[in-house]
């Protein structure tokens, strides 16, 4: 292999493997931010159904309904409220089974625990009103948040390669340029014979 291929490779691994750590670290952060923002968002669906069925002097699980309607809606949304006796107040998909007690206890003691079901991410956390607790559970797939993720993935991907190749032709051209001094003393030493010294 010719020296010049050889520091043309040699300067893209090293532009490469910075361009694909600076990725790796855009990436984390973007989907850290994307989780964290999810949760809260979570948090506020729970605190807000909550905050519903105990303010409301009869539960009615009718009225959360029309609630549910005119709120923004998470896909595959479920919400589940459980009072201190373990008892289900409130569940969005009636069929599914109930939450082990063993759980809930967990969350009474831990206080929030983030968890995910399947592609759902879910967030139980305790709520306190005057005179009851509750066990709130909610669960929802972040579809627009992961697809944001996605097509971050694929432009950042698309990105380090258009540049490792780029900068492959580029190095090519550079080392071709530094090394052209040094091909005109070996050409010329080359036309050194035992007639011309």
């Amino acid at each position: 292999m010719k020296i010049r291929t050889r520091l043309a490779i040699r300067f893209t691994v090293i532009v490469a493997s910075l361009l694909l750590l600076f990725a790796f670290v855009i990436y984390y952060i973007s989907s850290s931010y994307r989780q964290k923002d999810f949760y809260e968002r979570l948090n506020e669906k729970a605190n807000d159904y909550t905050k519903l069925l105990t303010e409301v002097d009869e539960l009615n699980p009718g009225l959360v309904k029309i609630f549910d309607k005119n709120t923004a809606y998470l896909p595959k949304e479920r919400i589940l409220v459980y009072d201190r006796q373990n008892k289900e107040l409130f569940n969005t998909f009636e069929d599914k089974a109930p939450v082990n007690n063993l759980f809930l206890e967990q969350v009474r003691k831990e206080k929030e625990i983030r968890y995910t079901e399947g592609k759902n991410e879910a967030l139980a956390l305790l709520y306190h009103t005057k005179n009851e607790s509750f066990v709130v559970i909610v669960s929802a797939y972040d579809k627009d948040g992961l697809n944001k993720l996605n097509n971050l993935q694929l432009i950042l991907l698309t990105g380090l390669l258009l540049c490792s190749l780029v900068t492959m032709l580029a190095g090519w051209l550079y080392a071709g340029q530094a090394l052209h001094p040094i091909s005109d003393v070996v050409n010329q030493v080359e036309k050194i014979s035992v007639s011309n010294l």
